[in-house]
């Protein structure tokens, strides 16, 4: 898959894709097949069908809220649980809601605390980050860290290359701050995944993080056709 070529000087990268670009189990499963490690679902909905679909490692890339979605997501968890199903959390709430329900269900599976580093629309600060993990680490004994998540979705319809390779190393700037913060703290990060169609490659040659997730890439939209280097065809397949 061009994808995967487009990744070839940073082996260290992998390949998450967005299943809500085409919602459809036939084509995670051929982007599995082609070397990604999983898929990201934006929605419980779409998680369960690609999991009963045998997708088995999908990441919920945002945050539940309130007790019933914490349970039907733990209950999602025991149903499959031969799969890795990970979700996204941004408060110590959301952790606490969590937890009480993998408690409940006899079950175990990361988190990824999401950083805000500058969409201003979910996520802790960077500066936040290190006590809302010792939180999971210390008081969610049924939860245990899977890394962070950096995602920067207004990055990724930035015209110039030059532009959005300027703005890729801002959001790889943040991501740093978190990272060291703690490695000082003595807790080792497994993951740091973000990016989209639009700044996967540049964001992978940042070198901030170890998985990306674009999702338009698999049919593409009109509106890449404006960024000014993916104006002549459909480059990622």
């Amino acid at each position: 898959a061009t994808v995967h070529k487009v990744l070839q000087p940073w082996p260290g990268v992998a390949v998450r894709p967005h299943g809500k670009a085409h919602k459809c189990v036939e084509v995670a499963q051929q982007q599995v097949a082609s070397g990604c490690v999983g898929v990201c679902a934006a929605k419980l909905g779409e998680a369960r069908v690609f999991l009963e679909g045998g997708v088995r490692d999908v990441l919920l890339s945002n945050q539940l809220v309130g007790q019933v979605q914490a349970d039907r997501f733990a209950a999602l968890c025991a149903a499959h649980a031969q799969a890795r199903v990970s979700v996204c959390v941004d408060s110590v709430e959301g952790v606490d809601e969590l937890a009480r329900a993998a408690e409940a269900q006899g079950v175990s599976f990361p988190v990824l605390v999401e950083v805000n580093v500058g969409q201003n629309r979910a996520g802790v600060e960077p500066s936040e980050v290190l006590a809302l993990v010792q939180h999971v680490l210390t008081q969610a004994p049924h939860l245990s860290f899977g890394g962070i998540q950096a995602y920067m979705g207004l990055n990724q319809h930035v015209r110039r290359r030059e532009q959005r390779r300027e703005a890729s190393e801002m959001v790889a700037s943040k991501v740093r701050h978190v990272t060291e913060a703690l490695k000082d703290a003595g807790i080792e990060c497994p993951c740091v995944t973000g990016a989209g169609t639009g700044t996967f490659e540049l964001e992978a040659e940042a070198g901030a993080l170890t998985e990306v997730q674009p999702g338009s890439y698999a049919f593409m939209d009109v509106d890449y056709s404006k960024n000014e280097d993916m104006k002549k065809e459909v480059i990622f397949k």
